[in-house]
């Protein structure tokens, strides 16, 4: 196994440049214009164009010998190239085109942890919000609760309503206000995502 080589190629403005170096692999590193040379490897008369960051195979076990560089542009063009025996791979990403990007911050509201006791009757609620995006509810307490949209679609004892049990939670998609109920002391944890 050979390791990575590395060589700098300068290229007269629309000339052409015989690089004799031995591997199995190509990748143009980097160049110095926008124009992106033609490469034709070994003895092959023809060529294509190879980009920063594209790599080419040779599949016979020979490899090549030498790479020719043509310079199609009417500038000098300096090319930073490697060869090897081994795989040669090159992680950058090459897109063209327009990408649109949506503001999508969030602000994370955790109020004070609501709790269902003898004291309010095991009932309470959160108020609603216009702006909230998601309501996310944990039971860190010993009992079940149960959640809905007013106190009239909750009843624990007839197991009306979304129940969560302790240690679960659950996510509320709703600007609404939302109820809770127990039949025992409980306690609501709540992260709220606003706009």
């Amino acid at each position: 196994m050979l390791p990575i080589k590395t060589y700098t190629v300068r290229i007269a403005a629309g000339a052409r440049k015989t690089v004799r170096v031995r591997g199995s692999f190509l990748l143009i590193d980097d160049n110095n214009i926008a124009t992106n040379p033609i490469v034709s490897i070994g003895d092959s008369s023809e060529g294509g164009e190879l980009a920063p960051g594209q790599s080419v195979q040779i599949g016979s076990e020979q490899g090549f010998q030498k790479i020719q560089f043509e310079n199609p542009s009417g500038s000098p063009m300096i090319l930073k190239i490697k060869t090897s025996t081994e795989m040669l791979t090159d992680n950058r990403a090459i897109f063209t085109g327009t990408v649109a990007v949506k503001d999508v911050s969030s602000t994370i509201v955790s109020p004070a942890a609501l709790l269902l006791n003898v004291g309010n009757g095991y009932q309470n609620t959160i108020a609603g919000n216009v702006d909230r995006k998601k309501l996310i509810i944990q039971n860190q307490g010993v009992n079940p609760f149960w959640w809905g949209t007013s106190y009239a679609t909750i009843d624990p004892a007839t197991l009306r309503g979304k129940k969560v049990n302790p240690g679960g939670e659950d996510e509320i998609n709703t600007t609404a206000a939302v109820f809770f109920e127990s039949i025992a002391d409980a306690s609501v944890t709540l992260i709220e995502l606003t706009d």
